[in-house]
């Protein structure tokens, strides 16, 4: 809800459209066709009215906002402080520069908004550009027989499609592919018949050993990834020389029983 200080309002510099000043009715107006239209907003105005003499309260509603009027014995600043211990202060916007007001809706848990920057949404939202209208054969309800054509070939509809959704009935779906044959089975060989064997690869010739390979150097039985992986295991207690056959074969030369 919007308790606004109306003339708190109206008295800004700025309160001016069209070379003349606001007045209460142009306020309402104003607030009417804003982004505050949604929500209830109450007018607060010192005075009567124009009811000069009597004490009670006036209400009016200008362009379907409420205008309360505080009457003659109070001000609008006592009408908004009443509303506020009224209603609370959750969802209360109070619109006003005067302290004693900001401070209330402080206390009273509201928002205070300042009258400048209130009028200034106002004046903003009204020089905004309206929306278009729509046609009138777009508000006529139920449309002529023309304009559901026209609507019907712009969303690629058609007479059948209108009965079937209308019957409940729902667009049969393409039919799939047919799945695949499937492959022919292997038969198994009749009983007597012979399976054909297939010839053997033909044979690399062994090539003559050579005889620098029989007897490596210590360098390259470094080379073979099994020693130095032997190496490793047994670092410290293994040797390339260990490892060396002629050298044990020299220092120990077969018996007779291994000749």
């Amino acid at each position: 809800m919007l308790l606004i200080d109306a003339f708190n309002v109206l008295h800004l510099p700025q309160a001016v459209r069209e070379g003349r000043a606001l007045d209460l009715a142009d306020l309402a107006g104003l607030v009417g066709v804003s982004r505050y239209a949604g929500q209830r907003a109450v007018l607060v105005c010192d005075g009567t009215g124009g009811q000069a003499g009597r004490e009670s309260r006036g209400r009016v509603t200008l362009s379907g906002i409420e205008v309360v009027f505080s009457g003659a014995r109070r001000t609008a600043d006592d009408e908004i402080e009443a509303r506020l211990r009224k209603a609370g202060g959750h969802g209360v916007t109070v619109v006003s520069d005067d302290r004693r007001l900001r401070r209330a809706a402080g206390r009273a848990g509201a928002k205070p908004l300042a009258s400048g920057l209130f009028l200034l949404h106002l004046l903003q939202d009204h020089h905004r550009p309206r929306p278009k209208p729509l046609p009138s054969f777009a508000r006529d309800i139920p449309l002529d027989r023309y304009s559901v054509a026209h609507w019907m070939r712009q969303f690629g509809l058609s007479p059948n499609s209108l009965l079937d959704r209308r019957a409940g009935r729902a667009e049969a779906p393409a039919p799939s592919p047919p799945p695949p044959p499937p492959a022919p089975k292997p038969q198994p060989p009749s009983p007597g018949a012979t399976r054909p064997v297939a010839p053997p690869p033909p044979r690399r010739p062994a090539s003559p050993p050579n005889p620098a390979e029989r007897a490596l150097p210590n360098e390259s039985l470094a080379d073979d990834p099994v020693i130095r992986e032997a190496l490793e295991a047994w670092k410290g207690r293994l040797t390339l020389d260990d490892l060396d056959m002629a050298r044990w074969l020299g220092e120990h030369p077969p018996g007779p029983d291994q000749r």
